[in-house]
């Protein structure tokens, strides 16, 4: 700043914060707490251990993997957590936090022997957490009976809750829907602030479209114009992926059973009860006071009805049914559908 002339000293600060913005919103706010967390905790590591955070020149190799792999052992401790022992990946987030923030300062990490491969000494010990891990237990994909059978049960229950969760189920389903798409969102507070924990944004009724016969039925259409829709659209704003702008879509099954009736009840539903475009689809109004549904209705409803039809006797265990299962089941009814 010094070398600039003063006149252009203020419209360049103005951009260098305009960038830092931008930079900030490249990543998650999960993310970008995660590495402030651990380059917080690697500072002072490092810092009682006489070396500089930023392994520059004047930290010897050898004092660079003892330190390093020494930290990566505390944080496999749980020391910065919850004081339980975390898996490979949590290590492997906090090396990535160092790196980054070294790279943020424009040096190169020096944890890093080539493109994507740590130190030697660094690699072996990751590698040796990773084997010491216990195996991932993947979620079960769930039949169709499943939604069929939430959507059956309580779609025209008294409980506002229940009705909604019913029709997400089927909606999720049919449409291959992650859980944070359609459920009440997370949000983290980040510089003082309470913003989404994730890059996905959840679907809104103003994201939900109604065709007949290749025309539009406006969403403020009495809910028996909706019911003879035989295509709907859900427009993807902004997900986990990265995709934007692009839309998916769900044609009628011509049964009760269906994930565009699903989705007209839920949007008339909304609207009804003084909802807009921006109300999200998993917002429902019980005594006058707008609510959520969360992941963990979902995945206490999935599990009721797999007991309920005795899908244990099948080989689906139902304590090892997640959020995940109604998406992986639609994936395998359309895979063994060919």
């Amino acid at each position: 700043m010094d070398r600039m002339q003063a006149p252009h000293r203020t419209s360049f600060l103005r951009d260098c914060l305009s960038a830092w913005g931008a930079a900030a919103d490249g990543v998650t706010p999960k993310t970008h707490a995660s590495r402030q967390k651990y380059w917080g905790h690697w500072v002072q590591y490092a810092t009682r251990a006489g070396i500089d955070p930023f392994l520059g020149p004047t930290v010897a190799p050898i004092e660079r993997d003892i330190v390093a792999g020494a930290f990566a052992a505390r944080v496999r401790a749980g020391s910065y957590g919850l004081g339980h022992r975390v898996k490979a990946g949590s290590v492997t987030d906090a090396l990535s936090a160092i790196s980054k923030t070294i790279e943020l300062a424009g040096r190169p990490s020096q944890l890093y022997r080539s493109d994507g491969k740590y130190q030697l000494f660094i690699e072996r010990i990751v590698e040796g957490f990773r084997r010491n891990d216990p195996p991932t237990v993947p979620q079960l994909a769930v039949p169709v009976a499943v939604a069929h059978s939430a959507f059956g049960t309580f779609a025209s229950s008294h409980s506002p809750l229940a009705r909604r969760t019913s029709c997400l189920v089927i909606v999720a389903f049919y449409f291959l829907l992650r859980v944070g798409e359609y459920t009440k969102p997370r949000r983290v507070r980040r510089n003082g602030k309470l913003v989404p924990a994730t890059r996905t944004r959840q679907f809104t009724v103003g994201n939900v479209g109604f065709f007949r016969e290749g025309h539009v039925i406006p969403r403020t259409a009495p809910l028996a114009d909706l019911l003879q829709a035989d295509l709907a659209t859900l427009k993807i704003t902004n997900q986990k992926n990265g995709r934007m702008g692009q839309t998916i879509t769900q044609h009628a099954t011509e049964k009760d059973m269906c994930p565009v009736k699903a989705l007209s009840q839920i949007v008339r539903e909304i609207l009804q009860d003084g909802g807009t475009d921006d109300t999200l689809l998993c917002a429902f109004k019980s005594q006058d006071e707008w609510l959520s549904v969360e992941s963990n209705h979902v995945v206490a409803m999935v599990r009721d009805v797999a007991t309920n039809l005795g899908l244990a006797k099948q080989g689906i265990d139902p304590d090892l049914i997640g959020a995940h299962s109604l998406r992986a089941g639609g994936a395998m009814a359309l895979k063994l559908h060919g």
